[in-house]
């Protein structure tokens, strides 16, 4: 196999992380790294240059600065145009790539940005507004992948023996069980409390459901366990759900993993799809997670292998290196709760890359696009357009191959009050994944 020859004057751990993904993960390339000047100019087969300056010979993509430092810092990052798509780190009008593609792929997919000092939402979040995807325009972009593919094209033709590859489409369901069911299970206390808190608020249709699921007369409007499994099956998908465990509090209303009804529903789950940790909002407190995870063993018998952060909620690096502690080795929270898009630039799952260490790390992260709250309390989209958007962004994930993972709850698929119509919703992404690209 033609193998790829990649010269830069310094290797360090950005820029192997970065070629890695680009070459490695997008590209599958037999690719080999130097920073020998005189091996790359004797060497004879497909080469890049990526360094500040031209050589005689290559596909030659101008080096910036950045991935040669270290630490965090505020970045210049000269946004800038290239085919028709947004570029960063613009260096104007080489021959090849008129912007250094290494930096700005490993900027975005780095969460550079969410190191340095920004304002947070009223959860503690980082917001969509506040980042270079959002106020350049191309949150709802995978470019990085896009920037990858265009790259290929132009080494294909530059080199028409070189075997290139391109990672197929992938699709996961996921859900999110922040409350198993709304009135059964959680004890006369929670419902006398709820049920007067609607009498008072004269929500009598409330009360008459909460009084029939607890007199056995209806089904709890959250318990969509059945008809996911059914569902599931209908399109051979497994999906991941993940299940919150810690303590009751003002922003966790699931009960604690430690209740017999909780731990026999995680353990009849499991007989259909895949378990992981749904971190309380106090998880951000080690010992909480740490606490949250032995309640997860005691039930499971062993670590999660998943895990995503209840409201998104997560900070770089302190989340992920957490995870990492206590043996986490994939998270999904790598998305905005308030706007559709593309986080990381990227709709392909990859390592995280730890900044105040420098390390690539063994935590894979895959990214989420779109959740069900989004399109339909934020956005305020009906079924069929938030179908028709959900469609638009399984295609671009298509034309990347990448992975499109939505987020979804158990409690919004039971057909009542504002979620009524969403089974249409959740049915018709399911149809459109299992689709030849």
């Amino acid at each position: 196999m033609t193998k790829l020859l990649l010269y830069t004057p310094e290797i360090n751990p950005r820029i192997k992380y970065i070629f890695n993904f680009v070459f490695g993960d997008l590209l599958e390339l037999n690719f080999k790294v130097t920073d020998e000047k005189d091996a790359f100019l004797r060497f004879e087969g497909p080469v890049i240059n990526y360094s500040p300056f031209p050589l005689s010979k290559g596909v030659w993509i101008q080096q910036r600065s950045f991935l040669t430092e270290s630490g965090v810092r505020p970045v210049e990052l000269l946004p800038g145009k290239w085919k028709d798509f947004p570029v960063l780190f613009y260096t104007g009008s080489a021959p090849d790539l008129p912007f250094d593609l290494f930096s700005a792929s490993f900027y975005l997919i780095s969460r550079f940005e969410e190191y340095l000092h920004f304002e947070p939402d009223i959860m503690g979040r980082f917001p969509a507004k506040e980042s270079v995807a959002y106020k350049q325009g191309f949150l709802e972009i995978p470019v990085v992948d896009i920037w990858v593919s265009k790259l290929g094209q132009i080494l294909k033709i530059r080199y028409p023996d070189l075997v290139i590859g391109k990672p197929e489409f992938t699709f996961m369901s996921s859900l999110d069980v922040d409350q198993a069911w709304a009135y059964l299970n959680k004890g006369m206390l929670r419902n006398l409390g709820g049920g007067l808190k609607f009498m008072l608020r004269t929500d009598l249709k409330d009360l008459q459901k909460r009084l029939g699921t607890l007199l056995k007369t209806r089904k709890d409007p959250f318990d969509t366990f059945t008809y996911l499994k059914e569902i599931h099956s209908e399109y051979d998908f497994r999906p991941v759900l993940f299940f919150q465990v810690g303590k009751y509090g003002r922003f966790d209303k699931n009960l604690p993993g430690k209740h017999p009804a909780m731990r026999k529903l995680i353990n009849k789950v499991d007989a259909f799809a895949e378990i992981g940790i749904h971190p309380s909002f106090r998880s951000d407190q080690f010992n909480e997670l740490e606490w949250e995870l032995d309640v997860y063993k005691s039930i499971k018998g062993g670590l999660p292998e998943k895990s995503r952060q209840h409201y998104i909620r997560m900070r770089f690096p302190k989340t992920y290196r957490n995870l990492l502690k206590l043996g986490v080795r994939e998270d999904y929270s790598m998305g905005y709760p308030e706007m559709p898009g593309f986080r990381a630039g990227t709709a392909t799952p990859h390592n995280f890359y730890d900044l105040g260490e420098e390390i690539e790390t063994k935590l894979k992260i895959f990214p989420f696009i779109l959740m069900d709250t989004c399109l339909n309390e934020k956005m305020q989209l009906q079924p069929d357009q938030a179908l028709s958007l959900i469609k638009e962004f399984i295609n671009k994930v298509k034309k990347v191959g990448g992975t499109f993972i939505p987020l979804w709850h158990n409690s919004s698929l039971g057909e009542e009050g504002e979620w009524k119509g969403w089974r249409y919703v959740f049915e018709g992404m399911l149809a459109e994944c299992t689709e030849i690209v």
